[in-house]
């Protein structure tokens, strides 16, 4: 699956097509390792606004393309039951390696 991506250093410039490409391969090759996961991998605006989301968590919202739902929030998928302990979760990143974090979504 071929998808562009948008340099956004403003101070970076390739030196050539050669650099372009190479950085177009180490894109895909981490876009394949994270859609291979059989969790959710997302990231997620500090206010909770979806940016990308891999394969996984795109099939548990019955979702075909990120584009569908980029920039929405994601507390409006999670039952408002839940919606606290997302926040919580969200808001603790780098202090501990990995969250497990049962949520139920919206019908």
């Amino acid at each position: 699956m071929a998808q562009r991506y948008t340099i956004k250093d403003k101070d970076w410039s390739p030196k050539d097509e050669k650099d372009i490409l190479y950085y177009r391969n180490v894109a895909a090759r981490l876009e394949a390792i994270v859609d291979s996961q059989p969790d959710c991998v997302k990231i997620v605006t500090r206010d909770y606004k979806l940016m990308e989301m891999n394969v996984t968590g795109l099939k548990m919202i019955d979702v075909e393309h990120i584009d569908e739902i980029r920039g929405s929030s994601i507390l409006g998928i999670v039952d408002p039951e839940y919606q606290e302990a997302l926040r919580k979760a969200l808001m603790m990143p780098m202090k501990v390696k990995t969250q497990m974090l049962n949520l139920r979504l919206l019908d």
